[in-house]
Parts: structure tokens; C-alpha cells; sequence
């Protein structure tokens, strides 16, 4: 009976979903006093929006303060912070309160990221450390070196098209590529944005050297659609599609969301989910039968690993947007509903711009999991029962009368 009891353990530990390693902050382990620290974190597992108030940091063990900022560009959040004035020591990073999966499991574990400030000091620090705009920009720069500092300048277009760049200018000159920074100096790279024609996401590389900064951005540009005239076509059942350019090196693969979309289920379901009947199946409120989605006037459209979203004509990155999700005619799921498609995290909430489906819960596994149950039970009563019935009554010797002499 004791092996019968250790298989089903064995076989409840087996089934149980695999944990796999938790989500990481990507920043240098070493930093220099008086960078700009810019840390990435992957967005993709987190089931709420990221927050500044879910950032913590400390020295050691006690809680410490940092200036610091946070977005979401692209697949990634971005944290930086300033370590000016901050000694050498050993800090940490902490996300807290904030759920996330693990594997096929819900966490809200502390995800947390030590780091050492050292005795060396940056060329130089820059604020912010990462851009988000709509409207012309400027990167403010500090010397921190003894000597004046050249820093060389790049910038990477990976989403849009690759061969355009911002207009920067410093010290009331136009830049090509590089930029002297006297000692002490405080001066203003500007950035205008008159040359990108359309939504742009990439980096700005600034290296002296001894100190690099990879800043990430994202450039919204506001797409006017074209005029009902140059979008007729003589051919019948053809959406308009907004003309995008892509780079030589990206492939631009367009889907057009069809007015009808055949439902499908999602299951998210462990083995204690089916045994307990609480398995959550994701399905609309008439299964398997086709929704008219005659409203829905949008396109997802892939570029590498980046997917963005066009609605009404108005390019609408999968990070985020500045505007509410009313301004995008986009609707906020309630927790027992899901977004059948497109989701954009929008000023106000996490957005849905195709249409909220209910959940349902699958009670197909409950019957199943209680009768496992009481089998369960049943072999364990049985066991102890078979046990005591095996002891036998063992006669006293010491309670016998005694014997006549």
C-alpha cells in the first residue's frame, strides 16, 4: 500500500507544470560613478503594465533612493537612473507588486538585480536615457572628466525607414558624427524630427570611449490618410491599405483583419486546474460559431520581431501610446473578459481595438479530480484499517492470576 500512495505522489509531482528561470533586468553588474545606468527588462511575461511605483532600489539591505524614469518601448520595458553622488557600494533593483508568468504559473515574486557602484568615475552622464516623443527632443549632457571628452554619435533606425536620421544640432551648430564636450561643460544635444516621415523606433549611440550610452527611442509620426479618390479600386472585396515603407533589410508582411473571424479556444490549464475544475478556457459567448466584426477597421502589420497596429489610419505601436483608449475607439476588457486580437497599452489602460470575449470556465475535469480524490482517501482508510486489524491481542502476563504455591 505504501508504494500504491508513493506512485500517485510521484505521478502528481511529475505531471506538475515545470518552473522555468525567472525574468531578468539586463544592466552591467559594474557601474561607473556617475552614469546613466539604462537597464531593459522583457515585457512579454508581465500580466499588468509596469509602473514606477513598482521599482524599488537599495543599498545592502536598506531601501535607498534613485533618480530615475520608466517606459515601454517596443518588446521591452526601459528603467534609467542617475548615480550622482552615490558612493561606492553595493546596491540593487527591485520590481515589486507586479504579476507576471513563470513558465505556465502566475508569479508576483520580488524580480530583483544587484549591481556595484566602483571607485572609477564616467566621461560623462546624459538625461533622460531613453526618448519618447512626438515633437522635436533634446538630450542633456554633463563632463565629468578632467580633460575635454570627443563623443562620437550614431543613430540606428531598426522600425521605419532606415535611411532617414534626426537633424542634431550642438553649441548652435549642425552635428555629423561626433561632439567635443569641454571638462565640467553642461550642454544640450538637439534632436528635430522634421526629417523622419513616419513612426520611427531604434537608438542613439553617444561613446567617448570610456563611457557608452545605447539610448533607446520612439519617434510617433502622425500618418494623414490618403483621400478617398486614390484608394478606389476597380476590383471588388480590397481593403485600403496605408502605404508603409520598410527598409531594404526588413520584410513587411501585412494582414488585413477579415470583418469575419472564426473564434478559437485558449487553454490555460495545469493539472490541479482540470483536477480542481477551475481550468480557464478563453472562449466567446458562442463557441465555435463565426463573429461578425463589421467595426473592426484595423491591420497588424509585422516588421522583424515588431508588430504594430493601424487603426482609422493612425499608426498605433504595440508599447504604448500617448493618447487614452477612448481617443483610439479602442474598449478596456473586464477581468472575466480577453482581447479577441489587437491589444495596445494605451495613456489610461491596456486597450483592446478589436473586440473583449468572455471567459468561461471549463468545469470538464471536476467529476474527474473529485473521484480521484475519494480513491485516494479510500486506500488510505483501507490501509490503516488492514493495519490494525493485523495486531493481536497479546495476553498479559503480569494482570494473570498468581500461582498457588
Amino acid at each position: 500500500m505504501k508504494r500504491i500512495i508513493v506512485s500517485l505522489l510521484c505521478c502528481v509531482i511529475l505531471i506538475f507544470p515545470m518552473i522555468s528561470a525567472a525574468i531578468e533586468i539586463n544592466m552591467d553588474a559594474n557601474v561607473l560613478q556617475g552614469e546613466t545606468v539604462i537597464a531593459s527588462i522583457p515585457a512579454g511575461n508581465f500580466l499588468d503594465p509596469v509602473t514606477k511605483d513598482n521599482v524599488y532600489f537599495y543599498r545592502g539591505y536598506v531601501r535607498t533612493s534613485f533618480e530615475y524614469d520608466l517606459t515601454r518601448i517596443g518588446d521591452y520595458y526601459y528603467i534609467y537612473f542617475q548615480t550622482n553622488n552615490k558612493a561606492k557600494n553595493n546596491y540593487s533593483i527591485n520590481l515589486s507588486g507586479v504579476r507576471y508568468t513563470v513558465g505556465s504559473q502566475v508569479s508576483t515574486s520580488q524580480i530583483s538585480k544587484s549591481f556595484s557602484i566602483t571607485d572609477e568615475i564616467a566621461d560623462f552622464y546624459i538625461i533622460p536615457g531613453f526618448i519618447t516623443t512626438d515633437e522635436d527632443f533634446s538630450i542633456k549632457l554633463q563632463s565629468l572628466a578632467p580633460s575635454s571628452i570627443n563623443i562620437d554619435l550614431d543613430t540606428e533606425i531598426t522600425y521605419g525607414k532606415s535611411n532617414e536620421t534626426f537633424g542634431f544640432t550642438f553649441n548652435g551648430g549642425e552635428v555629423d558624427s561626433s561632439i567635443t564636450l569641454s571638462s565640467g561643460a553642461l550642454k544640450n544635444l538637439y534632436a528635430q524630427i522634421d526629417n523622419i516621415s513616419e513612426t520611427a523606433i531604434g537608438i542613439i549611440k553617444l561613446d567617448s570611449g570610456n563611457t557608452e550610452y545605447i539610448i533607446p527611442f520612439y519617434v510617433l509620426v502622425e500618418i494623414i490618410p490618403a483621400s478617398n479618390e486614390s484608394n478606389i479600386s476597380n476590383e471588388p472585396n480590397i481593403s485600403n491599405e496605408p502605404n508603409i515603407s520598410i527598409g531594404e533589410n526588413e520584410t513587411n508582411t501585412n494582414e488585413t483583419i477579415n470583418t469575419e473571424t472564426n473564434v478559437t479556444s485558449e487553454n490555460n490549464c495545469t493539472f490541479f486546474s482540470i483536477l480542481f475544475g477551475t481550468c480557464n478556457t478563453n472562449v466567446s459567448e458562442e463557441e465555435n460559431e463565426t463573429i461578425n466584426n463589421s467595426n473592426v477597421d484595423y491591420e497588424v502589420v509585422e516588421v522583424g520581431n515588431t508588430t504594430v497596429i493601424i487603426k482609422d489610419g493612425e499608426v498605433l505601436n504595440e508599447s504604448s501610446t500617448s493618447k487614452t483608449c477612448a481617443q483610439i475607439k479602442g474598449v478596456v476588457c473586464s477581468s472575466e473578459e480577453t482581447c479577441q486580437n489587437a491589444t495596445i497599452y494605451a495613456k489610461d489602460a491596456k486597450c483592446c481595438v478589436s473586440k473583449c470575449v468572455t471567459e468561461k470556465k471549463s468545469t470538464s475535469g471536476k467529476t474527474i479530480g473529485w473521484v480521484i480524490i475519494a480513491f485516494i482517501f479510500i486506500m488510505i482508510l483501507w490501509f490503516f484499517f488492514k493495519k490494525l486489524k493485523s495486531v493481536k491481542n497479546k495476553k498479559d502476563t503480569l494482570l494473570s492470576p498468581a500461582k498457588k504455591l
